[in-house]
């Protein structure tokens, strides 16, 4: 059962209004400003930010505001709690096109352990020297670093709202690529099968207005 204090928040927002949830979206900014500048102090002072403390943090924003305040912890935290949280965030982020030079900057051309956990780490070793990837994009967004060793995947985010190719432009399927020590990490939640890399070399572009590819999942590494 709802406890009393419980019900009494629950009809409480039931009856905000579209001004009472401005200002307490508000209120939540000004919050969060104030404890990012305390975890900056602290970093100038020499207390790096905790990886626990970064996600309570990230608490605070949506999957598409999230990368962008993890881009900023990069300055107030250690490389390997950076890296870490990173990783662990990774598939609940939704913007990477948009930070894209941004991430060339601060991540290497390389395989990077700690942004995988055991069972990636497992199946980028299983993966051979030169691994064929794919994306759904559109002309715009061709070389981004999000990829899939499936073909069928890849080709749906095309159609996904979030992801839909702007202002008509074909949805497309990118054939690349890759040698395994320039893939990033290897990333298995949500089971896309992403591959990350910026070093992707295409081979081919579909339409896939008019062409799909299968993939069998029981051929990719494991």
């Amino acid at each position: 059962m709802m406890d009393a204090n419980l019900r009494r928040d629950f009809n409480r927002l039931k009856n905000f209004s579209s001004r009472d949830w401005e200002a307490l979206k508000r209120r939540q900014i000004r919050k969060y400003r104030r404890l990012l500048a305390d975890e900056i102090a602290r970093a100038e002072a020499g207390n790096l930010m905790t990886r626990a403390r970064a996600e309570q943090l990230l608490m605070h924003h949506d999957s598409y505001g999230r990368l962008g305040e993890i881009m900023r912890f990069s300055a107030i935290m250690s490389r390997r709690s950076w890296l870490r949280l990173l990783g662990e965030e990774w598939t609940g982020l939704d913007n990477f096109f948009a930070w894209n030079d941004e991430l060339r900057q601060l991540l290497p051309g390389r395989v990077t352990l700690l942004l995988m956990n055991k069972d990636e780490r497992a199946a980028w070793r299983e993966l051979p020297d030169i691994v064929t990837i794919y994306r759904g994009c559109s002309e715009v967004n061709l070389n981004g670093l999000s990829w899939s060793l499936c073909p069928e995947i890849a080709s749906k985010f095309p159609t996904l709202a979030r992801y839909k190719p702007p202002n008509g432009r074909q949805p497309l399927l990118v054939t690349a690529e890759v040698a395994k020590q320039r893939i990033i990490a290897v990333k298995l939640d949500r089971k896309e099968r992403e591959i990350v890399t910026f070093h992707a070399r295409q081979v081919a572009v579909e339409d896939l207005t008019s062409a799909l590819a299968v993939c069998d999942i029981a051929s990719v590494a494991r």
